[in-house]
């Protein structure tokens, strides 16, 4: 009898030795507040934890999250004997596997376990909270889901880099600031903004799990996935909608957008074909630098005065873009396969007759970035961009 209950005393032993080592548990000394929250799958196009990572090939669990403390990280992983990951929150909570998946001894010691190929052993400071979505922000602004984002088709269109870096708070004062009822917050550091979220529909709250760069107990998105936030204080200003598609000559003039002050604005245009360039196409007052007119949806640059004298006439629109500057073509005799007719007359909210184009059905908003007239602005641009109308001053 005592030698029965002795052997099931050793088999307990041994069953908790290989839980434990599995679990790459071992008696090593662990920070305070430490401990290990399991195994799980992980890939090289998305980390489970994505904030930091080292190779070692003397690693160890101790070494992994001390590198992690150091950093300022609350989780740790070790992985395929040698690679260790921090973040401040698991990327992919739905990743746990059985623990048995990890089974590749350390590097730097044998006796512990470091994950796997593809397989990582997760560790966490347990004093410290897990980040949240902020349900509210500045002002008026509430959250109202995590929606899908990609390069070719944006949910929300315009970006803006915010130097003091990008929160909830951070962002919708900037969108709030440009007239935008919508923002967005992706892969932890970009801000967007926009008047309507189309036609793209909230996800599941797991694909936005990046932290702000800027205040990392926050949720900022995530790879293609915005935190989106809507202004419930103010109705979404229209888009701008033609009201002509001819008009008689005109000047144009700028104006900022948050304030609408008129600027003086000089900007470069290429003339396609002609080793020149033409000097602004926005000005101050009628009839400095050019005069246009629009002919069904082509706007044609009547008198283009070049700063060593010339002056060109009828150069015609060329095609237009997102993140491009309106382009002008002297002599289209047997290209108009080329002329942009999209652009139009529409009127701002005091009535103005300002400059609007239609790309593929779709408007949009002009904007001033590093000196250059720019249609809808794209990612990347930032803070250099400040958005605006341009006026259409008409010529007696």
């Amino acid at each position: 009898m005592i030698f029965t209950k002795y052997l099931c005393f050793l088999a307990t032993i041994v069953a908790f030795a290989s839980k434990s080592s599995a679990m790459g548990l071992v008696s090593r000394a662990l920070p305070a507040n430490w401990s290990p929250k399991g195994c799980y799958l992980d890939n090289t196009s998305m980390r489970i934890l994505a904030g930091a990572s080292t190779t070692d090939n003397a690693m160890t669990i101790e070494k992994c999250v001390n590198f992690c403390v150091s950093g300022g990280f609350p989780y740790a992983g070790v992985e395929f004997s040698r690679e260790c990951y921090c973040d401040y929150a698991l990327q992919n909570i739905n990743a746990a596997t059985d623990s048995t998946q990890c089974n590749a001894t350390c590097a730097g010691d044998k006796n512990e376990v470091c994950g796997a190929s593809k397989r990582i052993n997760i560790y966490h400071d347990d004093s410290v909270a897990e980040p949240s979505v902020s349900q509210s922000a500045s002002g008026t602004w509430t959250y109202v889901g995590c929606y899908p984002d990609s390069t070719s088709n944006r949910t929300l269109e315009h970006r803006f880099d915010i130097p003091t870096g990008v929160t909830a708070d951070s962002c919708t004062t900037a969108c709030a600031a440009n007239q935008y009822s919508y923002a967005g917050l992706e892969f932890g550091k970009e801000c967007w903004c926009g008047n309507s979220t189309g036609n793209a529909l909230a996800g599941p709250e797991a694909n936005c799990r990046t932290t702000c760069s800027a205040k990392h107990r926050e949720f900022c998105g995530g790879n293609n996935a915005l935190n989106v936030y809507r202004n419930n204080g103010s109705s979404p200003s229209p888009p701008q909608s033609c009201v002509a598609t001819e008009l008689k000559p005109f000047t144009m003039l700028a104006a900022y957008r948050a304030n609408q002050t008129a600027a003086v604005i000089g900007v470069a245009l290429d003339l396609e074909g002609l080793p020149l360039h033409i000097r602004g196409i926005l000005k101050q007052g009628p009839g400095d630098w050019g005069q246009y007119t629009i002919k069904d949806g082509v706007m044609v640059g009547e008198k283009f005065i070049h700063q060593s004298g010339p002056i060109f006439t009828n150069a015609s629109s060329t095609a237009l873009d997102n993140g491009e500057s309106p382009m002008f073509t002297y002599n289209l005799s047997g290209l108009s396969s080329i002329r942009f007719t999209g652009y139009c007359v529409a009127t701002d909210s005091e009535g103005r007759s300002t400059l609007a184009a239609n790309i593929n059905g779709r408007g949009g908003i002009w904007s001033i970035c590093r000196s250059a007239v720019v249609w809808n602005a794209q990612a990347g641009a930032g803070s250099d961009c400040v958005p605006i109308d341009i006026r259409l001053e008409y010529v007696n």
